[in-house]
């Protein structure tokens, strides 16, 4: 069996192949059977890279619990912010219903 990494024309490894027959391509690099590469590690002509993963995506629930907390306190602060203008006014100022 022969063993090799497939490689994108960065050097990104998209897949790794046993065959049957050897290959000559400038896109499939010879691995021994000891190379541990896996599909997204990159070859820089000496050697082999893993990447770093990738930081994971935000709880959805979590996120959207944060937002809202956000929303409410945004509320809080207005509905202070509108009384502290309210009380301001004297009372004869003040709107009283039409009367």
């Amino acid at each position: 069996m022969y063993k090799y990494a497939q490689l994108d024309e960065s050097g990104r490894c998209v897949s790794v192949s046993q065959l049957s027959g050897e290959i000559v391509s400038v896109h499939m690099l010879p691995l021994g059977s000891d190379d541990d590469v896996q599909p997204g590690d990159i070859y820089d002509g000496l050697s082999w890279t893993r990447p770093e993963a990738p930081e994971p995506e935000p709880d959805r629930i979590l996120q959207l619990k944060t937002e809202n907390l956000e929303l409410k306190l945004a509320l809080v602060e207005l509905a202070e912010a509108q009384h502290t203008y309210n009380s301001r006014w004297p009372n004869w100022l003040k709107f009283n219903g039409g009367e």
